[in-house]
């Protein structure tokens, strides 16, 4: 449900003087006045407003929302997060490079028994962190009979620039075999654009 209000929240309290209709793409008309103005939203007493607008502002690079990321994921907080935003928090904490977080991460990414929602998502945050076992991991389920798993490491192999990677998607682009080809085209330009 916050997922979903919470571009009209935005504009609500961004843009009081306008319609719901009359700013369809917030990101256009965001400035750092913007983000001021929900920043007190990090402290709202509402857990699910908190978490979301840690999510958003973190993405949007204040400061105070990334410094709270790594607390979402911790094994301390009093609160359980939504699936969905347990996810998000690990992959922006991948995209940030937030080295700090790194043994929440590896929590998820190392479960003993059994893969959970965000066990992929933070193997692929450890290899965007530069942890060789996860940057392996990603390498192998190239290779995977499983074609969840490889299809997850085809993208996963052009977002983090996993150059070792290559030849296989090289490979799996000239026989894809079930594998969405703009998919493989689109990881090898990614590889390609991180030259």
């Amino acid at each position: 449900f916050l997922h979903d209000a919470l571009p009209i929240l935005i504009v609500e309290l961004c843009f009081p003087n306008s319609s719901r209709d009359s700013v369809s793409n917030v990101s256009d008309a965001w400035d750092s006045g913007n983000t001021r103005k929900l920043q007190p939203l990090l402290e709202d007493p509402d857990r699910r407003v908190a978490v979301a607008a840690i999510l958003l502002l973190s993405r949007l690079g204040l400061a105070a929302a990334i410094d709270k990321l790594p607390t979402l994921l911790s094994s301390k907080a009093s609160y359980k997060l939504e699936p969905q935003d347990e996810e998000a928090a690990v992959e922006i904490i991948g995209q940030l490079r937030l080295s700090h977080a790194k043994p929440e991460l590896e929590r998820r990414a190392w479960r003993r028994f059994w893969e959970g929602a965000t066990t992929w998502p933070a193997r692929v945050a450890l290899a965007q962190l530069g942890d060789p076992r996860a940057r392996q991991a990603i390498l192998q389920s190239l290779y995977s009979n499983s074609p969840l798993k490889c299809a997850r490491a085809i993208e996963a192999t052009g977002k983090i620039g996993l150059e070792e990677g290559r030849a296989r998607l090289q490979c799996l682009l000239a026989n894809p075999s079930g594998y969405d080809v703009e998919t493989i085209r689109a990881a090898l330009e990614r590889l390609d654009s991180a030259k």
